[in-house]
């Protein structure tokens, strides 16, 4: 593993080390970020919704200028990603639900 990784991983860990509201919000972030395994394009909407809103410059490089060397998607440049409700008691969308309210609380 390279070292630069392993830092931010460091750092990824010791913010979920502290078994706060912080790593809470962090943990349900890094959930969703991922998504589900999952063609279901609902799903996957909620998931782009939250990359754009956790990575914006890295939305831009994907949607804008196409040089974006991650492996997932950021949707279109034209992609509404405006955080909409969830309304399902699926698990995964759990996830989805408490990122929001973390990427809209960390906006103010």
């Amino acid at each position: 593993m390279r070292t630069n990784v392993r830092k931010a991983l460091n750092q990824i860990e010791n913010v979920l080390l502290k078994n706060n509201a912080d790593s809470q919000d962090l943990w349900n972030i890094l959930s969703a970020l991922r998504g589900p395994d999952t063609e279901e394009q609902g799903l996957k909407s909620y998931t782009i919704e939250v990359r754009r809103h956790a990575f914006p410059k890295l939305t831009t490089l994907y949607t804008v200028h196409k040089t974006n060397k991650i492996p997932a998607s950021f949707g279109w440049w034209t992609f509404n990603s405006d955080l909409r409700p969830v309304y399902s008691r699926d698990h995964f969308h759990n996830h989805i639900r408490t990122a929001q309210k973390a990427i809209k609380a960390r906006k103010r």
